[in-house]
């Protein structure tokens, strides 16, 4: 039985000798710098959600500014062909309808990379969770545990071996 991810060995909770049964807590690492990584990203996901909301208002402010530049285009247009405005303010409606135009485009954009970030929060969370609960090593048959190789406090790299256990039903002797 061994951890899947370095970290110090928060508990064992089975000695040399005990029998276990499939699926048993046998030891777990020390898990509270990930579950504050995870606390931290949730608050990140519960943040992108509130910018997301942010953004989609701003996408409605631009395109009632750019209804707004559309509808003045179309008075100075008539205006202009009925010899009441000149071409120079015809032009500056023009530009503010095309430069309304941009900034709804630009403010969609932040609409995604909102939801972009929503969803790299929550993967973060989901990674975090997943090394959180292989950070609890179960018993993965029933069996003897035959040896005790790691205490408390002891720090494991990846792969650290805590316990070797037997299966009583399937040993075998190699005799030279």
């Amino acid at each position: 039985i061994a951890s899947k991810y370095p970290g110090r060995l928060a508990e064992v909770l089975v000695d040399e000798g005990d029998k276990v049964s499939q699926g048993r807590l046998l030891a777990r690492l020390d898990t509270r710098t990930q579950e504050a990584e995870r606390d931290q990203a949730r608050a990140e996901v519960l943040r992108a959600q509130e910018n997301l909301g942010a953004t989609q208002a701003t996408v409605e402010l631009r395109l009632s500014e750019l209804r707004l530049a559309q509808q003045e285009l179309g008075r100075y247009s008539e205006l202009f062909q009925r010899g009441h405005t000149s071409r120079q303010l015809l032009d500056q409606q023009q530009n503010r309808r095309d430069t309304a135009n941009a900034a709804v485009h630009a403010a969609e954009a932040q609409v995604l990379a909102a939801r972009a970030a929503i969803v790299a929060a929550e993967a973060k969370v989901a990674e975090l969770t997943s090394i959180i609960d292989d950070s609890s090593l179960y018993a993965p048959l029933n069996g003897v545990v035959q040896f005790r190789l790691a205490e408390p406090g002891e720090v494991l790299g990846a792969g650290g071996r805590v316990l070797l256990l037997i299966d009583p039903s399937n040993q075998y002797m190699n005799l030279y």
